[in-house]
């Protein structure tokens, strides 16, 4: 370098550069470790069934003077604003041996709707039995629609079957990166409704393990 001349100053990286070095590559890896703790823990949530403590619960406590056979019990039920009609009749069935065979028979009966809500939905044996009787009911003009949750639904194949037949098929809050704080708002309900007229509830789900 002569005398009188300046040292020349390094160059700064224009705007809008993508940076590079030590730094950049840091950056980037912590990004990558990020996304792949969510998505594990997203895999996990799902596999698991888990809920987060994070979702305001509200418990219902309904402590009845009275036994279920006195009349002041079924009009104590009308408060909840749903008024009890006569003219019904409920029967017990006990496990799935039992269920799933009368659900098929008021699917199969069904003429003009068939709306079926589960928490569990399993592509096995049982899930196929379901499977079958809704897309025969939905080939036959029958509007069906069924919700299963996000984290209990695994209908698989199944799935398929049901969208190809025109079953409206939809997923309760599926799991995602981004609502990963509202996996403990699941639904739990299981209940079929067969032409507004023949209701299943309970504790079962589609599932092979309710089977004998």
């Amino acid at each position: 370098m002569g005398e009188g001349e300046s040292r020349p100053r390094d160059q700064a990286p224009h705007r809008g550069e993508p940076a590079c070095g030590p730094a950049a590559g840091a950056t980037r890896r912590r990004r990558s470790r990020l996304l792949l703790a969510i998505a594990t823990i997203a895999g996990l949530a799902t596999g698991l069934g888990c809920t987060s403590t994070a979702t305001k619960r509200h418990e219902y406590h309904f402590n009845h003077p009275v036994p279920p056979e006195d009349l002041a019990f079924r009009r104590s039920l009308d408060s909840f604003g749903n008024l009890m009609v006569r003219g019904n009749r409920a029967e017990l069935l006990q496990n799935g041996d039992e269920i799933f065979p009368a659900m098929v028979q008021a699917i199969e009966g069904a003429k003009r709707t068939v709306n079926l809500e589960s928490y569990i939905y399993s592509d096995d044996k049982a899930g196929a039995l379901i499977t079958k009787a809704l897309v025969d009911a939905a080939r036959r003009g029958v509007e069906v629609r069924v919700l299963v949750d996000g984290t209990g639904g695994h209908p698989g194949a199944l799935a398929g079957q049901m969208k190809q037949a025109g079953i409206d098929l939809r997923v309760y809050h599926p799991v995602r990166p981004w609502n990963i704080v509202r996996i403990g708002q699941r639904t739990h309900r299981k209940i079929l409704v067969v032409d507004g007229t023949i209701c299943f509830t309970g504790g079962l789900g589609i599932e092979g393990r309710w089977q004998a």
